[in-house]
């Protein structure tokens, strides 16, 4: 048996219109930057991204312009899940279950931008996904004339009480909000 450990089970930095389909990753995420555009992550999962000591900066996928992410699961996250830092990305047919269990900032999904550097994508579209189980709330602001559709967003805000399961901040002018199941939340608000 081999065991490796490193934080980032691809370093995609660079590069742009790489394809992933049909990948696991355990303990580690990808590493992309500004230049890490029109990606295609297909039937990936990725698990426990960011639960470790070894880089408190580390977490979840973070999906760049033109970054397409669908099929996929991503979960166990001590902080958020997923985050758009860009624009024109499309988010449709995942599961992302289970985290922030260690209260910060962010959400499930977050936009760019966060927190507060007041960058912020546009044009993105995240629908027909499953959100559930999260510490603090499922979403929050992916940006700009963006739609938001058909979702399922579930048990959220169960180790704080200042939040939502879906807020916004910064701009998110001309987004649509629409066609979206949010239930069984720890919190009254929405």
């Amino acid at each position: 048996m081999t065991v490796k450990r490193r934080i980032y089970g691809f370093d995609l930095r660079g590069r742009a219109f790489v394809r992933l389909n049909k990948l696991k990753l355990f303990a580690c995420t990808i590493l992309t930057n500004e230049a890490s555009t029109d990606h295609i992550y297909d039937g990936i999962v990725i698990e426990h991204s960011g639960t470790h000591a070894g880089n408190p900066s580390s977490f979840g996928l973070t999906l760049r312009d033109r970054g397409i992410l669908k099929n996929s699961e991503l979960a166990w996250d001590s902080r958020g899940l997923l985050t758009l830092a860009g624009s024109d990305i499309r988010v449709y047919n995942n599961y992302l279950h289970d985290s922030g269990y260690v209260p910060g900032y962010e959400g499930m999904v977050s936009g760019s931008g966060y927190p507060f550097s007041g960058v912020t994508g546009s044009r993105n579209l995240f629908s027909r996904n499953t959100l559930k189980s999260a510490g603090r709330p499922m979403m929050t602001g992916i940006g700009r004339a963006s739609i938001i559709e058909y979702n399922d967003l579930s048990d959220a805000m169960k180790l704080t009480s200042d939040g939502a399961a879906f807020s916004m901040y910064l701009e998110a002018g001309n987004s649509i909000f629409r066609y979206n199941l949010i239930h069984d939340l720890s919190l009254i608000h929405i």
